[in-house]
């Protein structure tokens, strides 16, 4: 029998590999194997983003695994929340280190997913919360960046939008109905 290539090259055509392309695909497909491996919830067909409720998870597993240099505070609660519709605690992921005596350190704060599709942002955000905290004590700069300052991140700054977005709506703003 003969394949696609075979056929299209006896009708004249040359084909031609794209091999980053072919490279970035192979990489796609095992970052979502390997989420689905891990049983991380992810938007569908956008496997590389983490939804609301497993970035939320996220980040509360990395305060309660490293009570020393992560918090998880609530600041107050989405829209929705608000006016009885579900919704979301609003809650910010406090990064620094707790016992080295240090105070009055300056803080960076980090917000994102303002608008609902803006599903980079939140992940890039997780991933920088991971990598601080995976290199405390064996990276000298994420040492000293969490011994001498604070970082504040707000993960998903719209929650209730960006949940109507990951079900497929081209959602934009927030779920505010006035």
């Amino acid at each position: 029998t003969s394949t696609t290539r075979d056929i299209l090259e006896k009708a004249g055509f040359k084909l031609v590999v794209d091999e980053k392309m072919t490279q970035r695909l192979q990489s796609e497909t095992e970052l979502a194997q390997s989420r689905a491996a891990e049983a991380i919830q992810t938007i569908p067909g956008y496997a590389c983003y983490r939804t609301v409720e497993e970035g939320l998870s996220t980040a509360a597993n990395i305060a309660a695994s490293y009570p020393d240099l992560a918090e998880w505070i609530d600041i107050g609660d989405s829209w929705n929340k608000t006016n009885g519709q579900g919704g979301y605690d609003m809650r910010v992921l406090r990064l620094t280190n707790e016992t080295n005596g240090v105070t009055d350190k300056p803080v960076i704060y980090l917000m994102s997913s303002v608008h609902a599709r803006e599903y980079a942002p939140a992940e890039l955000n997780a991933r920088f919360a991971e990598t601080l905290i995976n290199g405390y004590g064996t990276d000298p700069d994420i040492t000293f960046m969490l011994d001498y300052h604070e970082v504040h991140m707000l993960l998903f700054a719209n929650p209730d939008s960006r949940k109507l977005a990951e079900t497929g709506q081209l959602f934009r703003k927030n779920s505010n109905d006035n």
